[in-house]
């Protein structure tokens, strides 16, 4: 969730709240303050008609005063009543054809000289009414209030946070292994001055470490390939001079094999820095089929020596990628499967629904599965290899957002590799 939209939408639930709780509050206060002064104006009711009622000579005057008043009733007084009392009734109304509210007041007085009940009344319809009335009037005044708050202050927070978004659109766009300068805005909010003045370090830094990692990776592939070169030559040369002993010719082989290895991790590595500081950023589209096809074919005298048995099942697949990263990835993997199997093994290459599998057969690895595409991993029972084939794989596979994984079953290895970018 963007933080523009937590904040409102946390502003909105508190004022949502504060109007759900203030609504019923106000309803309930003006419905008392209304009844309150509806039983004052029915005791003040009562205090003028016991100024009215000494005017009455008989029966027939009290008819006549209860016909010309519709909200007095004078009954008979069957009980004794101890004291006035307010209460709320409701009476039928002919016109509307329905009950209404009414707040009566039971007194008793003396008419024509005998005690009788005298019940004043008064409508309540009309008082709920302009509750209501007021209630809603006062509930869309605060429903625009709040809407009218919300619009202003989402309005002010994205002119407020436009320099922020501006900044993180720049950066999404940005790659330290292109030159083109990045453009920060300019902005009065002091924390957004901080912030653009400590991204413009972090680029420069970023910029100027990448460098120096680049130049360093492409001297030291000449520096130190140069002399590795040189001693293998030497070393061969020696190897071929027609005094050497026994002894002394399997001391050069040795050599050439750990000069070789040398020369292979120090390869591995300069790849590795490589990929890591993204300077194989060219892409096209590559036939996935036939670069596995062409890299049998250069392992076929290695699998005819194993009696190792190869199997395809390639569909057409398509990737856009970068040639030579696209190699090395095939390489190790199918390097790892001709390495690691039996005599007499088998391979089976599959390519289908934008995943390549390669599985073979082999002994079971004494290495933990979860740590086997971290550096410098390797099975015990290899000690020739220098367990960086699958790191680099890992690296390449993160590299173009591709996923990788290992699964050992049945006495088979299968690495299985999804060309499907992971975009989370």
């Amino acid at each position: 969730m963007k933080l523009l939209n937590l904040t409102v939408r946390n502003y909105l639930l508190y004022s949502l709240a504060i109007i759900l709780l203030a609504l019923p509050v106000f309803y309930f206060t003006m419905e008392k303050l209304m009844l309150e002064d509806v039983d004052e104006a029915l005791w003040l009711r009562k205090e003028a008609l016991l100024l009215q009622v000494p005017r009455i000579k008989n029966e027939h005057e009290v008819k006549l005063w209860q016909k010309l008043d519709g909200s007095i009733r004078v009954q008979a007084l069957t009980i004794p009543l101890r004291r006035d009392s307010i209460y709320f009734t409701a009476h039928y109304d002919s016109l509307e054809q329905e009950l209404e509210p009414f707040r009566e007041l039971a007194t008793v007085m003396s008419i024509n000289g005998r005690p009788r009940v005298v019940l004043i009344g008064t409508n309540l319809v009309e008082s709920e009414d302009l509750a209501q009335s007021v209630v809603k009037l006062q509930a869309s005044l605060l429903v625009a209030l709040l809407l009218g708050l919300l619009y202003l202050n989402r309005r002010t927070a994205l002119r407020v946070w436009q320099p922020f978004y501006q900044i993180l659109a720049n950066l999404k766009e940005f790659n330290v292994t292109k030159h083109h300068t990045i453009t920060l805005p300019d902005t009065d909010i002091q924390e957004f001055k901080d912030l653009k003045m400590a991204i413009a370090g972090l680029i420069q830094k970023n910029r100027e470490a990448y460098i120096s990692q680049k130049h360093f990776t492409e001297n030291a592939a000449h520096e130190m390939q140069t002399p590795l070169a040189i001693l293998h030559g030497k070393l061969e040369m020696l190897l071929q001079t027609p005094s050497l002993s026994e002894q002394q010719a399997t001391l050069i082989t040795e050599a050439l094999e750990g000069n070789s290895r040398l020369s292979k991790l120090t390869k591995n590595l300069l790849l590795l820095a490589k990929i890591e500081n993204k300077q194989y950023h060219t892409t096209e589209d590559l036939d996935l089929p036939a670069i596995l096809h062409q890299l049998v074919r250069h392992y076929k005298e290695s699998i005819h020596l194993k009696g190792i048995k190869v199997t395809q099942q390639l569909q057409p697949l398509t990737l856009k990628t970068n040639r030579v990263m696209l190699e090395v990835l095939l390489t190790n993997i199918l390097s790892n499967a001709i390495r690691h199997n039996l005599q007499q093994g088998a391979i089976h290459i599959q390519v289908q629904e934008n995943k390549l599998q390669v599985v073979n057969t082999g002994q079971p690895l004494n290495l933990n599965p979860e740590i086997l595409f971290q550096r410098f991993q390797k099975d015990s029972a290899n000690p020739k290899s220098n367990g960086l084939g699958l790191a680099i794989a890992k690296k390449i596979c993160d590299l173009y957002g591709y996923q990788i994984q290992y699964i050992h079953q049945s006495g088979q290895h299968r690495v299985e590799i999804s060309f499907i970018e992971d975009r989370e």
